[in-house]
């Protein structure tokens, strides 16, 4: 997965040759993931410590026949995009069910990321196929 400058920020179109999946998602993250961000600086005044350890950043999350990519929107604690290549996803699977949206985690070799998404059913099926796990 790539979240640094220039290997996670890419355009939409770029991330993939084939749309399988996309819609509106949730990415946790931890606050200070994007130490370029204003509002970060505002966190840190504003929110407890439990709150600092970790935020949800809104935006938009698509899966191509290459990768899993969010694109956050605009205002956010964590601005910018990131990107998991399929062939680094070991587990996919539901987590919390809210009813309306669901919590669904990606593990991928080093580390686990976790989503919000609606139909997380959907997604986890979606992305366990294209990354040769189902």
């Amino acid at each position: 997965m790539n979240h640094e400058a220039g290997e996670g920020r890419e355009a939409g179109p770029a991330v993939g040759k084939r749309t399988l999946r996309k819609g509106f998602a949730n990415r946790y993250t931890r606050v200070y993931n994007n130490k370029d961000s204003f509002l970060v600086g505002v966190a840190d005044v504003l929110l407890s410590d439990a709150q600092k350890r970790e935020t949800a950043s809104g935006g938009f999350l698509e899966l191509t026949d290459q990768k899993l990519y969010f694109r956050p929107h605009s205002v956010n604690f964590d601005i910018s995009s990131y990107t998991i290549p399929l062939d680094t996803i070991t587990n996919v699977y539901q987590a919390r069910n809210l009813l309306i949206s669901q919590h669904i985690i990606v593990d991928t070799l080093d580390e686990s990321h976790r989503f919000v998404v609606y139909r997380g059913k959907a997604w986890v099926r979606a992305i366990k196929a294209a990354a040769g796990l189902a």
